[in-house]
């Protein structure tokens, strides 16, 4: 299959539209043309997908090899990232008790029921009606840990969570901040100038790789990852990432926790490869 960007027309574009409306990422008309709406799924599919390498997929909307591979490969065992759930020593218990509510539902093997449809398999208890998942889960878990809602509500979109975030001061931006293990992290796509979007995605920062004193990769547990809750890896070079929520409170702000990834295992060999389910 070609290359596809905006502005491309033709029967490529249209099995494109195909594979993002199976697999509920593009509800338009199946017409053959990369517009907006296109690209709008195919960078959530790339924000929630990995490539054949087990690394999450480049976000930059453009239907490349990798995304070809992902697209035909969205779920199963291609989709595993063989990690598995290890949390860091010297975290305090909040942050302990926030990462094992997310690992728990993990384990649960959550997932949706079919995939595509944003429901079934345990998906609904998050608060979901048949939107992206993904600030669902991190908001349902939030109030298991907390008791109520950091951000004073249930959030289901990323872009009124970072908001509400910035506007409590738990916003931290990428580059300024050093990521702790049960923060959330927080990505947004940049258009072609550079302008961030509200196309988005969050998640749980379970594990933080540190060099020279910056945070350069985070493990996490996301909803809403390969239509799942699953275990993975992000490296912070991603322009899409752009920062963290630290909704914990000033006794829950450890200074001397483990660093460094979980490594990642198969069934043959061990592997750099980001966990099962």
């Amino acid at each position: 299959m070609n290359t596809l960007r905006s502005g491309d027309t033709g029967d490529e574009v249209k099995e494109l539209q195909r594979m993002l409306q199976e697999q509920g990422f593009f509800k338009g008309e199946i017409d053959g043309k990369f517009l907006a709406e296109v690209k709008k799924a195919v960078i959530y599919f790339q924000e929630t997908h990995v490539g054949s390498n087990g690394e999450f997929l480049d976000v930059d909307g453009i239907v490349g090899q990798g995304t070809w591979w992902a697209l035909r490969n969205p779920v199963g065992e291609a989709q595993k990232s063989y990690l598995t759930g290890s949390i860091p020593a010297g975290l305090t218990p909040l942050r302990v008790k926030q990462l094992e509510i997310a690992l728990r539902e993990h384990q649960l093997g959550v997932h949706e029921e079919p995939n595509g449809s944003n429901s079934g398999g345990g998906v609904e208890k998050y608060g979901n009606k048949k939107n992206p998942w993904c600030c669902y889960f991190w908001s349902w878990c939030n109030k298991q840990c907390f008791g109520s809602y950091s951000l004073k509500a249930q959030y289901g979109l990323n872009s009124a969570a970072w908001k509400k975030a910035q506007e409590l001061s738990m916003a931290r931006l990428k580059g300024e901040y050093l990521p702790i293990p049960g923060d959330a992290f927080m990505m947004f796509y940049r258009d072609d100038k550079g302008k961030l979007t509200n196309v988005g995605h969050i998640g749980f920062v379970l594990r933080v790789e540190v060099k020279d004193g910056k945070a350069v990769a985070i493990n996490t547990i996301e909803g809403n990852a390969s239509n799942r809750v699953k275990l993975g890896k992000r490296h912070l070079a991603d322009a899409s990432i752009v920062g963290f929520i630290n909704n914990f409170p000033p006794d829950e702000q450890p200074t001397n926790w483990e660093t460094g990834l979980i490594r990642a295992t198969t069934m043959d060999n061990d592997s750099t490869r980001s966990v099962k389910k």
